[in-house]
Formats: structure tokens, C-alpha cells, sequence
């Protein structure tokens, strides 16, 4: 679980990303989704379904001078994007 990125939350559904099929297979072994929705029940108080997906994008890291919060970064990190220009 803590190689995943937090994909979409919505309708009590949590969908979580991994980098590969090896690791989204791994999470999605009963026991460990059981443990995993047990906790969430937990801390939010009510059942939290969870869907694993592999994200196809590149992880790239944001160079210098790139706010690592905001769309640039989203964009390079999470849907493969790349900058070509800076000006």
C-alpha cells in the first residue's frame, strides 16, 4: 500500500495507483484489500471500497523552479507529460 499514489476518491470508492501490474496484483490479494478497507472503515467511520489501477503515465520529478504542488508538476508526474520549452 505504501507504493501507491492516491488516484480518484468518490462514491466511497477509492481508487489507488500503482507503477506496475506486479505491485496492483500484490495489493489486490484479499487479505491485503481487507486489511486496507478495515483500517479506512477505521478512520472515516464507514465501508470505503478500493479499486487498484496501473498508471500509465511517467513519474518524472518537476525540475527546479517548478512549484511541486501544482498542474505543471500533476501533469509531469502523474499523466506522463514533459516539458519541451521553458521560458
Amino acid at each position: 500500500m505504501n507504493t501507491a499514489k492516491t488516484h480518484h476518491f468518490d462514491n466511497n470508492l477509492l481508487t489507488l495507483g500503482y507503477a506496475t501490474e506486479v505491485l496492483k496484483v500484490k495489493m489486490e490479494k484479499a487479505e491485503n484489500l481487507k486489511a486496507a478497507q478495515a483500517v479506512l472503515k477505521q478512520v472515516f467511520n464507514e465501508e470505503i471500497l478500493i479499486r487498484c489501477i496501473v498508471l500509465t503515465g511517467k513519474q518524472t520529478t518537476p525540475p527546479p523552479g517548478v512549484d511541486s504542488d501544482g498542474m505543471v508538476a500533476s501533469a509531469l508526474r502523474d499523466l506522463g507529460g514533459e516539458i519541451v520549452d521553458i521560458q
